[in-house]
């Protein structure tokens, strides 16, 4: 209805009178001239009354993309599969308005965000109950955090992966869309290996004073993780950052 709007606005209508039988009888050449002036297009937007309706089309539409985009973004961060016709749907809507890159901008910043907010408050939590900060935690506590730390941070890259299969395989996005769910899931899968890389950097002297066993199971965990992250999540790009981290 926007875009249709748009159009009669720029486009203009053909005004044409109907005149019944008798007056088409009757008519003479200026009536023929009348009416071939009343069939010309009405030029809709150089009309003051309607000054404004091309500002008011674009404030309208904002607030489309806006409701669309954040609805669709909810969807995807509770993926169930009797969602796709409404995800569909709004593809359609979104990309008419040529809006669904910015759906995009809006589904990568929703997932950094919520990685960063898992890394903070777990680890606030695990800090408050021991008492001590991330470097003065015992190895049994830093381990259970570690472990719960990564759990949380599979479930949010999981659900991006499903996001993103499901978009290729039904093939959402028009051919002239980039497809961002998978960007948007290898930037995620990035910056959930660099947290884990800063914590264990935070503990580099710590670690120093664990026994082997502890030390096995540490690297046992956390390049399981590795590994997940680059072949499930990353499109195979390595996690530089965490392998180097783990090596020294």
């Amino acid at each position: 209805q926007i875009q249709y709007g748009r159009r009669l606005l720029k486009q203009g209508i053909a005004s044409q009178h109907h005149n019944d039988e008798a007056d088409l009888s009757a008519s003479s050449d200026s009536q023929h001239q009348e009416q071939s002036q009343q069939h010309k297009s009405l030029e809709l937007q150089n009309m003051v009354a309607l000054s404004s309706c091309g500002e008011q089309f674009q404030q309208y539409e904002s607030l489309v993309v806006q409701s669309l985009s954040e609805e669709m973004v909810d969807i995807f961060f509770n993926w169930r599969p009797s969602e796709k016709d409404r995800v569909k749907e709004m593809v359609q809507a979104l990309s008419l308005c040529h809006a669904l890159s910015k759906t995009g901008e809006l589904y990568s910043r929703r997932l950094q965000q919520t990685i960063r907010m898992t890394v903070r408050t777990t680890i606030a939590e695990f800090v408050e109950s021991s008492g001590a900060g991330v470097t003065g935690m015992s190895y049994a506590d830093f381990y259970s955090c570690l472990e719960l730390l990564i759990e949380e941070l599979h479930n949010s890259l999981q659900m991006a992966r499903q996001v993103h299969l499901f978009v290729t395989e039904e093939s959402i996005f028009p051919e002239s869309e980039e497809n961002w769910t998978k960007t948007a899931m290898t930037t995620g899968a990035d910056l959930a290996a660099k947290s884990v890389a800063e914590l264990l950097r935070l503990r580099k002297e710590a670690h120093s004073l664990i026994t082997l066993e502890e030390m096995r199971q540490l690297w046992d965990t956390c390049l399981q993780f590795t590994t997940r992250v680059e072949s499930d999540y990353g499109n195979n790009t390595k996690a530089v950052g965490l392998r180097s981290t783990l090596a020294g």
